[in-house]
């Protein structure tokens, strides 16, 4: 397994919406076997975290989860440090319908967004992913 990203830091201090670019930009080829992240930096007040993925599947079931990071609050620390307790479980994509996930913070300062390919053959080209940060 392989893991692509984070390559880019989504600073959403303001809240709001983005759609991601980097290893999960609209048109991306998600190839079985890998998992693909960007990382978001969310503020404190942060009350929630949805993900609006689609993409069309061309094997498999591709799934997208929210995971907390332990990284560096200081600095553009793109290390790969998951938090491994607390998690949602994640949501299964299936082909051309938009899968939403939600993540309540617990003043995690970092949060990925995986899209994991590496189930029995999942694969397929990334449509869309849109993050919106609700503030308290």
């Amino acid at each position: 397994m392989s893991v692509v990203g984070p390559t880019l830091i989504y600073e959403l201090d303001a809240g709001g919406s983005v759609r991601l670019g980097g290893s999960l930009a609209a048109g991306a080829t998600l190839t079985n076997g890998n998992t693909y992240r960007e990382r978001l930096r969310v503020p404190t007040r942060a009350t929630g975290v949805d993900v609006r993925t689609k993409i069309n599947v061309s094997g498999g079931t591709p799934t997208v989860q929210l995971v907390p990071q332990t990284a560096d609050i200081h600095g553009p620390n793109l290390t790969v440090s998951s938090v491994t307790s607390g998690l949602t479980t994640a949501t299964n994509i299936t082909d051309d319908t938009e899968a939403i996930h939600s993540y309540t913070p617990s003043a995690e300062h970092f949060i990925d967004v995986v899209v994991d390919v590496t189930g029995a053959s999942a694969a397929g080209t990334l449509t869309y992913c849109d993050v919106s940060i609700a503030l308290q």
